[in-house]
């Protein structure tokens, strides 16, 4: 994949924008790079950069082992509940969780 010079410069500010974020707050590294990415390549392409960026070794494969099937089992349900629900209302649920995280989170910081 041939990327414009103004394409990997606008990809390397943003992956150096979301990494502060994360080193300021302790999390946000992946919610502000990937829908930004998105704009400039292709999901597919995106999602493996944003979260194989760690290398393999310095995983900490127990806590994977126990996360995954339960990772697994909410996928299964939120793929099973999206494509019950119409599209509006997803997207109204999808902004609900997110205000409700983000104001939990303003509300610990202070």
């Amino acid at each position: 994949m041939l990327l414009a010079p103004s394409t990997l410069v606008f990809v390397a500010l943003v992956i150096v924008a979301g990494y502060i974020v994360f080193g300021v707050t302790g999390f946000g590294a992946s919610p502000i790079t990937i829908p930004l990415l998105v704009h400039v390549l292709p999901l597919t392409f995106v999602l493996p950069l944003a979260f194989g960026g760690l290398l393999a070794s310095h995983r900490l494969w127990t806590a994977v082992a126990i996360l995954l099937p339960v990772a697994w089992i909410g996928v299964w349900i939120g793929h099973r509940i999206h494509v019950r629900l119409a599209p509006a209302m997803m997207a109204r649920i999808i902004g609900a969780v997110l205000l409700v995280v983000g104001v939990t989170l303003i509300v610990r910081t202070l």
